[in-house]
């Protein structure tokens, strides 16, 4: 058997962005995407037009979400908005 191995680049950019965001959508996994990702510098009123703007269901749960879904939430959080 042979096996080929490709590198791909992260699917955010940067590697630890990607799994921060992940840590947090995982963090409680039986939350919901927007109380997980809740916090004091991104009220939830901020984390629901986030989500919107990105096509994601606020009331999704992170393993219904895609990694492409996730890569977008991540640069989205910390490239600004």
């Amino acid at each position: 058997a042979v096996v080929a191995l490709v590198r791909r680049e992260p699917p955010a950019g940067d590697p630890s962005r990607y799994y921060e965001t992940v840590r947090r959508l995982f963090r409680q996994p039986r939350k919901t995407v927007r109380n997980n990702l809740e916090t004091d510098a991104l009220p939830r009123t901020a984390c629901e037009r986030l989500l919107a703007h990105l096509g994601i269901d606020p009331r999704a749960r992170a393993q219904n979400l895609s990694v492409a879904e996730i890569a977008t939430l991540a640069r989205a959080l910390y490239n600004g908005r």
